[in-house]
């Protein structure tokens, strides 16, 4: 459109009238540094420090002589360009942004845009008719865009992977971290590796990346603000489900305690926030081989579509939640919270929870196939879960000395409570594979004791 090559070539002589004049009252110096908070910058392959602020000698050029650059003919040619077509006009004098905020804009924040993002791109107060044209196109494409798109990341402390990216879905992923992605964390204090005060040491940045988009606002965008909890809510409860669903998939500790937000589109990409998920008492080690990462991918909808199951789901998020502890016995109350969610779903009224330990160990005994274990096993296995949990929650102690594991004898608690993980992490792998369930159970248990098929919905 005849408009579009207007503002085009309008833009263009004011950028380059304007670095003309300031190249010739200004020469290129050292950046001055300033004390106090400083920026966040890759000091190493496994290091970012904190450093002093720089302010590029450009910087303080182009903010001193700004009334003089708006002074210029060519400068109020392109305002004016702007001002009288809409896709531009549309943003002076209001406030612009998503429902997850957003700002007003002068005149002059649009007009001096591409004068900053030249001097930026050039690292001086030199004008380049080519760069000029690739910033102009990124320019105009942020200007007419309807919608922003916006980056959740949630650092994974202590993952290591061998095969990168993990893709989950279309929009969601696990993934090596960006820079950029790395320094928006750490300006928040989410740190994806180890503070050693003012250096943090990442050896293995990953996380799990979200991508969304949110439609772009003009003017009172209070009323859209309601819904952005909800949306919120959703987006930390699909990166906790990674957490759950990567406890659940093999052995090891994994943490993610924060998530950070951020727009990538101009003008709303300056501004980040962040949102606590897990305590980071969690934090270990946890990796995987290029073949588990493989199989983690193909896990994950099966993993997703079994929580559709409110018993299933209640034994994911238990098995899930003792991955967050650091007691033994904290998370041996939760990993039998999820034998019972499991086991006994479809005991419920009073008179039918008759001698629940018998019933969750002769259950788990029948259903569960662990290396190792004979049936019998696993059944004085689960029973002697169930009277550790019973002394825990009652206020007791537990007796190391009934704490014991086929071919090895007594163990210490610790011990113990591994065992009973990998244990419940077996037979939440075979449960997950037997999906549909019944209505409320895993398995037909009456069949199952007497020696039938399992598999009678039915009943």
């Amino acid at each position: 459109m005849e408009s579009d090559s207007v503002i085009y070539i309008r833009a263009k002589a004011y950028v380059q009238v304007a670095m003309e004049l300031l190249a010739g009252q200004f020469q290129k110096s050292e950046a001055q540094r300033v004390t106090g908070p400083g920026e966040w910058k890759r000091d190493s392959e496994s290091t970012f420090r904190l450093r002093d602020f720089e302010l590029p000698y450009w910087r303080n050029a182009i903010i001193f002589r700004e009334k003089t650059l708006h002074a210029l003919a060519e400068y109020k040619l392109f305002v004016q360009a702007m001002q009288v077509y809409p896709i531009f006009a549309r943003y002076f004098g209001t406030l612009v942004g998503t429902k997850r905020g957003g700002r007003g804009f002068r005149v002059e924040d649009i007009a001096d845009h591409l004068l900053w993002a030249m001097a930026q791109k050039m690292g001086g107060l030199n004008f380049d008719p080519d760069e000029f044209d690739q910033l102009y196109k990124e320019f105009d494409a942020d200007i007419r865009r309807d919608d922003v798109e916006y980056v959740a990341v949630a650092p994974i402390v202590g993952f290591k992977s061998e095969v990168f990216p993990i893709s989950l879905d279309s929009d969601f992923e696990i993934d090596r971290l960006t820079d950029e992605e790395i320094i928006r964390c750490l300006r928040l204090s989410v740190y994806p590796g180890i503070d050693l005060g003012g250096i943090i040491h990442i050896t293995n940045p990953c996380g799990v990346r979200h991508r969304f988009r949110e439609n772009k606002l003009f003017g009172d965008i209070s009323s859209e603000r309601g819904v952005l909890q909800a949306e919120q809510e959703f987006i930390v409860s699909r990166v906790l489900d990674v957490a759950h669903c990567l406890r659940l998939f093999k052995s090891g500790r994994v943490a993610i305690p924060s998530l950070v937000s951020f727009a990538t589109h101009w003008p709303l990409n300056g501004g980040t926030s962040s949102v606590g998920i897990e305590p980071p008492s969690a934090r270990g080690e946890f990796v995987l081989s290029a073949e588990e990462g493989k199989a983690f991918a193909q896990f994950w909808p099966k993993f997703i579509n079994a929580r559709q199951t409110s018993f299933v789901d209640a034994a994911i998020r238990r098995f899930g939640y003792a991955g967050e502890r650091f007691r033994p016995q904290d998370r041996l109350v939760d990993f039998m919270i999820c034998a019972e969610s499991l086991f006994l779903s479809d005991v419920g009224e009073s008179k039918e929870r008759g001698e629940m330990r018998f019933r969750l160990s002769l259950r788990f005994g029948l259903f569960a196939e662990i290396e190792g274990y004979s049936r019998v096993d696993a059944f004085r296995l689960m029973r002697s879960a169930y009277d550790s949990r019973s002394a825990i929650v009652h206020g007791g102690s537990v007796e190391e000395s009934d704490l014991k594991l086929p071919s090895i004898g007594t163990v210490a608690l610790m011990k113990f409570v591994e065992a009973v993980e990998e244990a419940l992490r077996s037979a939440l792998h075979k449960a997950i594979e037997l999906e549909p369930f019944a209505k409320n159970k895993l398995v037909d248990w009456d069949a199952l004791a007497l020696g039938q098929s399992q598999r009678t919905h039915g009943a």
